[in-house]
């Protein structure tokens, strides 16, 4: 029930192409803004009086008023909705394409004066996110940090990367080390470590086993949250789910079967992440390091404690 044609309250049903409409929609994703406009992916809630869903890609023209959105911004505008157009050049990246990985097959551009109600709606997961986040960052923006190590630094820890500049982006990417900014599981990783290792005296409660693995979870989720929620994040903190939910059980458990059953999980929770680049790519890389890994700890098997405890925490850290 996910595609357009079958969702009866679809907007599309309700849409006439080339024809200005009153409507009204909310922000649910902020994207990264290009040389002209700020881009979101909102939610169609009404096409005049007629309540409808769905969602669409809007870009907000950069003007001298400077209006940005935020999650859970609510506004009514009349504009035009369009489907979203094929790539004009050959061999060019479809972006169209990418959007239906996202369950967006629409857009509509639109600017500051054309927006003839503004409001926010009730707070969602994702809007306190987004506000611990920003809260963050605005933290970080009063240190003594300087402005590029401080862009690197929420890109690192927060997932946040539009405060990086593009000739320093070129330079990660030359380098072959433009991966390094996004948050992926080895972030998740030292995180569980640390949750683990921190909780350790819950465990002489009683329950203290069931509250620790609770507390563990809910915390790697709200970090999730707060990064974006990407594809490796996702798939790494399920596979933590299971796994702390394994050991409270006392059920041996393996790394193959922690990622299959994430795999299986998230599919099922949308079915189009199958689509997902990042989604695949982040399986495709932990199968094949949980394929080699033991190989290559037959070939090398670190004798003093602290080579051990480093190659220990490598090898939790790449399957993760």
């Amino acid at each position: 029930m996910r595609f357009p044609k079958h969702q009866p309250q679809h907007f599309s049903h309700s849409l006439e192409i080339g024809s200005p409409k009153l409507i009204e929609f909310t922000v649910v994703e902020l994207l990264k803004s290009d040389s002209y406009n700020h881009k979101y992916i909102a939610r169609i809630n009404a096409i005049g009086t007629k309540g409808t869903s769905g969602n669409v890609l809007v870009s907000l023209q950069k003007d001298s008023a400077n209006t940005q959105l935020e999650i859970d911004h609510t506004l009514v505008v009349k504009t035009l909705i369009e489907k979203v157009p094929f790539s004009k050049n050959p061999y060019q990246f479809e972006y169209k394409e990418y959007l239906q990985t996202l369950n967006i097959y629409h857009q509509t551009s639109i600017s500051s004066s054309e927006i003839l109600g503004k409001k926010t709606s009730t707070m969602s997961i994702r809007g306190y996110a987004e506000k611990t986040r920003e809260f963050l960052i605005k933290k970080l923006s009063v240190t003594s940090i300087p402005i590029k190590e401080r862009a690197i630094i929420q890109a690192l820890i927060l997932g946040q990367k539009r405060d990086i500049a593009r000739e320093q982006y070129k330079e990660y990417a030359a380098a072959g080390a433009v991966h390094i900014l996004a948050v992926s599981g080895l972030h998740v990783g030292i995180i569980y470590i640390i949750l683990l290792f921190i909780s350790r005296p819950i465990q002489f409660l009683k329950h203290g086993s069931f509250v620790q693995s609770l507390l563990i979870v809910v915390t790697l989720w709200c970090y999730a949250y707060i990064t974006g929620l990407s594809p490796s994040v996702c798939r790494a903190v399920t596979m933590f789910s299971f796994l702390a939910f394994a050991q409270l059980s006392k059920r041996k458990t393996t790394t193959a079967n922690t990622l299959f059953l994430s795999f299986l999980f998230l599919l099922v929770y949308n079915p189009l992440l199958l689509f997902h680049v990042g989604f695949q790519m982040s399986y495709a890389a932990v199968l094949s390091i949980i394929t080699i890994q033991p190989k290559l700890n037959s070939y090398y098997a670190p004798r003093t404690y602290f080579k051990r405890l480093f190659w220990r925490l490598c090898d939790r850290g790449y399957t993760s």
